[in-house]
């Protein structure tokens, strides 16, 4: 019998920055949907409005993993707290929730160069 080779590609995918994550789920799955929001700046194309790309990473998974995931997650910030400190929600943040919903739109940037 000849001997057989296995060949696989792994695929690391790209990094991602959550601005936000939701959760819901059903009977035999966990969905997170984790979120990206980010101003598009185009100099070329002056509409009077910034375009906001918003870009979604939703993460699947078997109930008794999630509750695994949860466990993880809980041990690491449990070790980042005793090295670091204790997490907190920043001042701009707590700012933000008192004055209300923003209703302006960012300004443009300059460019240099």
């Amino acid at each position: 019998m000849a001997e057989q080779t296995i060949s696989f590609q792994i695929d690391d995918g790209d990094t991602f920055f959550a601005d936000e994550v939701s959760i819901t789920n059903n009977p035999i799955k966990f969905i997170l949907d984790f979120k990206n929001s980010a101003p598009r700046i185009d100099i070329r194309a002056d509409q009077g409005s910034i375009p906001i790309k918003v870009a979604h990473n939703t993460v699947m998974m078997d109930t008794w993993l999630a509750k695994r995931f949860y466990e993880l997650l809980g041990e690491h910030i449990k070790k980042y707290e005793r090295e670091f400190g204790k997490i907190t929600i920043p001042k701009q943040i707590e700012q933000a929730k008192k004055q209300g919903p923003v209703t302006s739109t960012p300004t443009k940037p300059g460019y240099f160069g």
